[in-house]
């Protein structure tokens, strides 16, 4: 059984009964499939130097699963609106190697104007001692470092179910950055 299709089965039954459920943790938050168009033909334009039919579909097809077309919400949490932000994935592009990692995920994702940006998708170490990666890039740009990718929004899911940690240990939460 592929990962995607166990956490299909998994997601909506929730967890232990000590945790917050993980259905209501996710609620709202990825929008039901799209049409392939709304994803493709942004690709398709990215990718507009691709010179042949077959390596056209090649290079879309390592961006686009069919029929894994989804909505999902970037939550700014700097924008002093605090605003909700939309954008289209399908598949990962970059994708966490070990079980002992952040499961650091990255997608080109459309927006909604059409426009294609790189999504990042992680758990995110919480604690005083440890800085959201958001506002380290925020800090580099104002700091006007080189090479450093554009920020669009950078923030937490909002209805993120907090598990009890021990004084001793960091817990991790999950974050979003797009540039």
């Amino acid at each position: 059984m592929p990962m995607q299709d166990f956490l299909d089965d998994f997601l909506p039954r929730g967890s232990e009964k000590s945790m917050p459920s993980i259905k209501n943790a996710f609620k709202g938050i990825p929008d039901a499939a799209y049409h392939e168009h709304d994803i493709y033909a942004p690709l398709e334009q990215l990718l507009e130097d691709v010179k042949t039919a077959s390596a056209l579909k090649r290079a879309v097809d390592e961006h686009y699963l069919e029929g894994k077309v989804i909505a999902v919400k970037v939550y700014d949490g700097v924008a002093p609106t605090r605003s909700v932000h939309r954008y289209l994935i399908s598949r990962p592009v970059v994708s966490p190697l070990s079980m002992a990692s952040r499961a650091t995920r990255g997608y080109w994702a459309v927006r909604s104007d059409g426009q294609i940006a790189f999504l990042k998708d992680t758990w995110r170490y919480t604690g005083e001692d440890f800085e959201k990666e958001g506002g380290i890039l925020v800090n580099l740009h104002e700091a006007e470092v080189r090479n450093i990718p554009e920020l669009l929004h950078h923030g937490d899911i909002s209805s993120q179910p907090k598990a009890s940690i021990s004084s001793s240990s960091k817990g991790k939460e999950k974050q979003s950055a797009v540039d």
